[in-house]
């Protein structure tokens, strides 16, 4: 992250993808939390502007139970989208929850001006 931040321009963005509940990680040493991700990028120098769940970690272990690519979305984010409409959670929450389900982070952060 250190080199990223290095050969970023002030005001440059950063695009990217991690592992987080993801079932295999081929030969990956570790995988981010949303807040261990939020840490190393603030850490850095850098400003989260978006982090979003990506395809929900129960459809990729059905995936590879199944051998069969279906959909990025399975049974919970529609789940807790009906749960939290039924509750009158706000969209922030029901993100929240999502990340919790998430096989996946998608983020974009910014480096200060």
């Amino acid at each position: 992250m250190a080199e990223v931040c290095r050969v970023l321009r002030p005001g440059g963005h950063f695009v990217g993808s991690l592992s987080y509940l993801e079932p295999y990680h081929s030969f990956s040493i570790f995988n981010f939390t949303p807040y261990g991700l939020f840490r190393v990028l603030t850490d850095n120098g850098l400003t989260p502007l978006e982090i979003r769940p990506g395809t929900e970690g129960l459809a990729m272990i059905f995936r590879q139970l199944s051998g069969k690519r279906l959909s990025s979305i399975g049974l919970a984010y529609p789940s807790i989208d009906l749960a939290g409409r039924l509750r009158g959670w706000s969209p922030r929450r029901r993100n929240y929850l999502k990340l919790r389900f998430a096989g996946h982070l998608v983020f974009i952060a910014r480096k200060g001006p």
